[in-house]
């Protein structure tokens, strides 16, 4: 136990798992992984398809709430007290964070809620499709995540590894069981779930003076290609980077639909809400005295994420109006 959760480092020199054979290696084992869960995990009954996803939905809660855990009994184990500034710095406010814990709501609700076809619940799975699988295929693309100082093997690293693989996995076990159908009309449901993260992890960095989720600049662009763009016009750099791997995924998983099953919406209305959400995304901070600005001010750039599900809503109901009055016509 102490060589899988202890809290001094294990490795009598760093490993890397950046562009080498280890690299490579990792890969294997990945694919390795994810073909076992596939074809292993039950799928043929409906009790099998709906306890394998509360398995999942509470697998990413444990290994999430057990990240934190470890960092602050590893943090006291350090001599230092598990503070605000711990919170601050250790609360995943990434991507990849807000994806799992988006992916255990997300799967842990569909293991109560019956009707799988909902507005909801379709724009959550084709987020995690579109958004999730592609944080887990970046990751281990560019694996720089891994702690050097420990095993693969220890929870630090651990727990980092089995995450990223969930997120691979939990969009692909849905399309296996036939609860998310991948069509690329539907694309429009990972872009707003991208915006509404982006606009989450604006506030985290606006209001913590860190920078998440490259919202604040993009270290690897400086750092490896000595390209700087100034904020916050790199955003959309990363928009329109992060839109091209979800537009392959869809081309390549997406085909014409049996039976018109996701509810409808108004795409015109989705579509002018999305675009007011990524200006505003680029243009809050801009009003802010300074950026970060490290206050309670950084709480507005909450609003795209607002326009967001409000665009959602109004092209539901727009929909809604219209579908009624065409059947009364009729």
């Amino acid at each position: 136990m102490n060589y899988f959760f202890g809290f001094h480092p294990l490795m009598e020199h760093e490993i890397s798992f950046f562009f080498n054979l280890n690299h490579l290696v990792l890969i294997f084992i990945i694919v390795a992984v994810l073909l076992a869960l596939y074809f292993g995990l039950h799928s043929k009954t409906k009790r099998a398809r709906k306890y394998t996803l509360l398995a999942l939905g509470l697998t990413f809660f444990a290994l999430e709430i057990g990240r934190l855990v470890w960092l602050a009994g590893y943090r006291r184990y350090a001599g230092f007290p598990v503070d605000f500034d711990f919170w601050v710095y250790t609360v995943p406010f990434s991507y990849c964070g807000v994806m799992s814990f988006t992916a255990g709501i997300a799967l842990l609700g569909t293991f109560f809620k019956k009707n799988k076809r909902t507005l909801g619940i379709q724009i959550v799975y084709n987020v995690l499709f579109g958004l999730g699988m592609l944080g887990g295929l970046l990751t281990f693309s560019a694996p720089g995540i891994f702690d050097p100082g420990f095993p693969l093997l220890h929870f630090r690293n651990f727990q980092t590894l089995a995450v990223h693989v969930l997120l691979i996995f939990a969009p692909l076990y849905l399309i296996k069981i036939g609860y998310l159908e991948i069509r690329l009309g539907n694309i429009w449901m990972a872009i707003a779930g991208f915006l509404g993260t982006a606009s989450i992890l604006m506030t985290a960095s606006q209001m913590s003076g860190t920078n998440r989720g490259w919202t604040l600049y993009v270290e690897e662009m400086v750092e490896y290609a000595g390209v700087y763009i100034p904020f916050p016009w790199h955003l959309l750099v990363i928009f329109l980077a992060l839109f091209m791997v979800p537009l392959v995924l869809y081309i390549i998983f997406g085909r014409k639909p049996v039976e018109k099953r996701v509810c409808g919406v108004n795409v015109p209305t989705v579509a002018c809400g999305l675009v007011i959400a990524t200006a505003l995304i680029c243009l809050i901070p801009l009003m802010f005295p300074q950026s970060p600005v490290e206050n309670m001010l950084g709480l507005l750039c909450l609003v795209p994420l607002v326009i967001v599900i409000g665009s959602v809503a109004a092209a539901r109901r727009i929909y809604e109006n219209r579908s009624a009055s065409k059947t009364q016509k009729a």
